[in-house]
């Protein structure tokens, strides 16, 4: 093995792994393949929803279209704690005739207006040293997954830096919640005293409003992966922007 020959050309003993490995056995006669770590954050057949519903009518004075719309959607990595996303979405425009002649309406007002509403969480896939994806292509393939009594391995004696990468997503990376509140409304007034010259007024209104929060419980994975006290985490943030304009 690679890690034998590094030793022995270092001077040092090779690795009793039969010691070291826990069911070296079935490693050696080749029915213990290892830990995929990839594979264990697989999340099988990830679902993907999309759905809306648009009405639309209206008269000679009045027009309306409404529409709603939901789609919702899982990665395919970061099992048990996969990142989602929810987005609902309501959308209105009208627009009214007040007054009008035989050729062209004189007064004419309406509104357009967007909210929508999104929830996402999600795992570390920043740089090289916070991103889960590498942290499990890099894992010791030796170390299982849950130890015998069913909660996550701690490192090997002889890999006592080598973490469970499902474990450290799960605790250090997994547990969040964004949510976001977006608002665009316009309305406007239109004035046609003569026909062809317009005169149009308007008011657009924006805001929008965060939140994220995550948790990070105690936990011991190795001899330098460890977080000794509960922590949470609470961000907000608001804005509301109004636009004017005439025209």
């Amino acid at each position: 093995m690679i890690q034998n020959e590094g030793r022995l050309m270092d001077g040092l003993p090779a690795y009793d792994f039969s010691s070291m490995v826990p069911n070296w056995e079935s490693y050696a006669n080749g029915t213990n393949k290892g830990t995929n770590w990839l594979d264990e954050m697989r999340n099988e057949n990830a679902p993907v929803q999309n759905h809306a519903l648009n009405i639309t009518g209206g008269s000679e004075q009045s027009v309306y279209s409404i529409g709603i719309s939901y789609t919702s959607q899982e990665g395919i990595l970061g099992k048990p704690v996969q990142p989602k996303y929810d987005r609902y979405t309501f959308r209105l425009n009208t627009e009214h005739t007040l007054l009008k002649n035989k050729d062209f309406d004189i007064i004419k007002f309406g509104e357009n207006l967007t909210y929508s509403y999104t929830e996402k969480s999600g795992i570390s896939i920043g740089n090289q040293y916070q991103n889960d994806i590498n942290g499990a292509l890099k894992a010791n393939p030796f170390l299982p997954m849950y130890d015998e009594d069913g909660n996550y391995h701690y490192a090997l004696d002889w890999d006592p830096t080598g973490e469970n990468p499902v474990a450290l997503m799960d605790y250090a990376h997994g547990q969040n919640l964004t949510k976001k509140h977006n608002i665009k409304a316009n309305a406007y007034v239109t004035l046609q005293p003569i026909k062809n010259l317009k005169i149009r007024s308007s008011f657009g209104l924006t805001m929008e409003a965060n939140s994220y929060r995550s948790f990070k419980p105690v936990y011991e994975l190795a001899s330098n992966v460890y977080n000794k006290e509960n922590e949470v985490y609470i961000y907000q943030f608001r804005m509301a922007l109004g636009k004017y304009g005439k025209l």
